[in-house]
Formats: structure tokens, C-alpha cells, sequence
């Protein structure tokens, strides 16, 4: 035993000389398949333990090894050679030396599949370390030496290159600085530039300031005045028109009508006023709901607007009531017009508007020639038909009749 350990002293001596005498022209070398670089692969934080924990604790250790084997299918070239050197570490008499050994020497297979300079760290140059003790272990001297200069080669190799990567970091530092540095006399040359300047900047400034000035005082202007007129133009449709049908509304039903009343009565010509009533639309609330009363009240104001002639006038003169004033229309265009909008009414399926029963009207007519008064007058014959309508059954067109 002492004279294994005197060999073993006298060959690390030789091989540190050895190593120390080259170093100098190898630590200059990068490794030619460094050239080559492969991506760094990522290793199970279990493994690193678990390679820590054989060298201290091989009994807990090998029940770990079992768990962790489980999952080895996934295990990429690093961790596959990680789990050779665990192996390694739990390896047990007899011929302890030669289980090392023969485990580690499979890590000879992945060395291509993992970069340089990660199998260059620590724990992996410590393959080739406890490779050499086996093999000194059993007296092959010659192996023994190789695999221990291959571990100081490694060492330093891994050394090296961090070694350039501090060079690379200390470089671009300096080129960072160095540019800096033109970086900062590039701006104060500009600085002295924007002095010369300044002057000629400042009148031009002053002279842009206010123009933006006067710019937004003429645009804060339009703008007020813009949202006045805004403001007013719907004040003005909010008192003419019904905003859920937007229809014009009963004021300016009678204001539209007494004018065209003044305007006919001076050369003869006749017009006419169906007023529209939906039937059982109080039922309609009622049963089903003020939504469904306002999409009925919506649908016959679209279809009262799409069957109205342009010259016509077509509003809502109250609840569930709407009216059209017919500009030179006889008694007969009248009651067609009104019959277009029974019936297209009548057809509407009830489901669209979620009742079920069909939906109808009630339409009463009346022309200036049977009221030859004013508006109102022309309305209350209107209105008049339109109760007989009801009273005869609803779904109908009535002309008012002079009892």
C-alpha cells in the first residue's frame, strides 16, 4: 500500500512538470472543435444532487438513482453523462475499480454530442480524475498518466477560455469606452453648434409660438362655436322630433299641416290625413313588455316611412298613433296608401317582434274637403274614422263619413 501511494505521488509530480512546461503555448490554442460550437444543454437540477449526494451519501443515493432512471428516455447527452459518473461514484467491491471504468468509458460516446466548454466544467473534467485513480487503483500506470493529463489539459483549457471570454468582456469595454468617448466629443461639437444657433432658433421660435397660439385660439373658437351649433341643432330636433321612432313629432305634425292648409286654400288644390292607431297596443305593453311595445312602434314607423310618397309627411301624433299628411292626394290615393300599410303591417310575422298574433291597424281618413276649416278640424274627422274603425272591427281603412 505505501509503495502504491509513494508511485502514485511521484506520478502526479511528474505530470504537474509536465503540464506546467506546456501550458504556456496550449492556454494560447483554442480547442479545434471549439470552432464547432454546440448549444449548452440544459441539466436536471436532480442529477447535479444527485451527483453530489453519491460521493457523501451512496446508500440514500442509490434509491434515488432507481426514481430518476425511470425518467432516462428523455435524458439528453449531458445528463446521460452525468448519470455514468453517479453510477460510478455508488460502484461497489468487488472490482470496484474496474465498474468505474467500464461505466466511464461510455462517456466516450456522448463527448461529440455536448459543447466544449460546458464538458470542459466542473463536475465533467472529473470523469477523466476518477478514471485515472481507477486505473492507477489497478496499477496501469500508462492509462493512469493519460487520463490525468487529460484532466489538466481540460482544467486548463476550461481556464483558457474563460480566460478569453474575460479578454472578449475587457475588450468590448474598452470599445464601449473608446466610443464613448467620441460619443461625448461628437456632442459637444454638436452642443457648440446648437449654440451658434440659437439665436437664429429663438427668433424662429417666438415667430412659431404664435402662430400655434393663434392657430388654437382660431381652432378653440371653432370649436365652441361648432359644439353651439351642435348643441342647438339638437335641441331643435328634440323638439321636433320622437326620439324612439325619430319621426317628426305632434308639434310639428300640426305646424307642417296648417301650413299646407294655408297654401292650398288659395288655389283649390286637396290634401289629405290618414291617422293610424295599432290595435290592442296597450294589450301589447301589457302581455309583453315596454320593449316589445317599442320595437312594434319602431317597425310601423319604418314601414309608415318606406310607404309614404316624398312629398308626404309621415309622424307620430301619440301614444300608439301616427299620422300622414297626403299633399294633393284625393280621398282614393288616400285610402291606397293606407291599404299598402295595412297590409304590409299584417304580414309581418308575429315571431320577429315576439308576440303571437298578427299585428294591425286601424286607419281613419279624412280630406280638406270635408273639413274645410283648419288643421284641427281636419285631424278630428280623421280621428273620427279611425274610432269607426276600431268600433267596426279593427284591421281596416275608414273615410270619414259626416253623420
Amino acid at each position: 500500500m505505501k509503495f502504491l501511494n509513494g508511485s502514485m505521488l511521484t506520478f502526479t509530480i511528474l505530470l504537474l512538470l509536465l503540464v506546467h512546461s506546456t501550458y504556456s503555448t496550449q492556454a494560447q490554442q483554442l480547442p479545434e472543435n471549439i470552432l464547432h460550437r454546440l448549444a449548452e444543454l440544459p441539466v436536471d437540477a436532480r442529477i447535479i444532487a444527485l451527483l453530489e449526494q453519491s460521493k457523501t451519501e451512496p446508500i440514500i443515493a442509490r434509491e434515488i438513482l432507481v426514481r430518476v432512471e425511470l425518467t432516462s428516455a428523455t435524458f439528453n447527452a449531458a445528463e446521460n453523462y452525468l448519470m455514468l459518473m453517479i453510477k460510478a461514484n455508488l460502484a461497489v467491491a468487488p472490482d470496484r475499480d474496474e465498474k468505474i471504468i467500464a461505466l466511464l468509458l461510455q462517456t466516450e460516446s456522448l463527448v461529440k454530442k455536448i459543447d466544449l466548454p460546458q464538458l470542459n466544467s466542473s463536475p465533467f473534467i472529473q470523469s477523466s480524475l476518477m478514471l485515472a485513480e481507477s486505473y492507477a487503483a489497478r496499477q496501469q500506470f500508462q492509462k493512469a498518466y493519460l487520463h490525468k493529463k487529460n484532466y489538466i489539459d481540460r482544467f486548463w483549457e476550461s481556464k483558457s477560455l474563460q480566460r478569453n471570454n474575460k479578454i472578449e468582456v475587457i475588450d468590448e469595454k474598452y470599445e464601449t469606452n473608446r466610443k464613448s468617448s467620441e460619443n461625448e466629443l461628437l456632442a459637444n461639437q454638436s452642443k457648440l453648434k446648437k449654440l451658434q444657433l440659437k439665436s437664429v432658433e429663438d427668433k424662429k421660435s417666438v415667430q412659431l409660438r404664435n402662430i400655434i397660439i393663434l392657430l388654437l385660439t382660431g381652432f378653440l373658437f371653432s370649436l365652441i362655436l361648432f359644439r353651439q351649433l351642435s348643441l342647438k341643432k339638437s335641441l331643435r330636433q328634440a323638439t321636433q322630433m320622437d326620439l324612439l321612432t325619430q319621426l317628426p313629432n305632434r308639434k310639428i305634425l300640426y305646424k307642417k299641416g296648417q301650413q299646407l292648409i294655408n297654401v292650398i286654400s288659395g288655389n283649390n288644390k286637396n290634401m289629405a290625413l290618414a291617422v293610424i292607431n295599432i290595435d290592442d297596443f296597450s294589450e301589447i305593453n301589457d302581455q309583453y313588455g315596454y320593449k316589445v311595445g317599442d320595437l312594434v312602434l319602431q317597425t310601423v314607423a319604418q314601414l309608415g316611412r318606406e310607404t309614404m310618397r316624398t312629398r308626404d309627411m309621415f309622424a307620430r301624433s301619440g301614444d300608439a298613433e301616427f299620422s300622414a299628411i297626403l299633399a294633393e292626394a284625393t280621398l282614393g290615393e288616400a285610402k291606397a296608401i293606407s291599404e299598402r300599410l295595412r297590409e304590409k303591417i299584417a304580414s309581418i310575422t308575429p315571431e320577429s317582434l315576439g308576440i303571437n298574433k298578427p299585428l294591425s291597424i286601424s286607419v281613419g281618413i279624412a280630406s280638406r274637403q270635408q273639413a274645410p276649416g283648419g288643421f284641427e278640424q281636419l285631424v278630428k274627422a280623421a280621428i273620427k274614422a279611425m274610432y269607426d274603425a276600431q268600433n267596426n272591427g279593427k284591421n281596416q281603412v275608414l273615410i270619414y263619413q259626416d253623420d
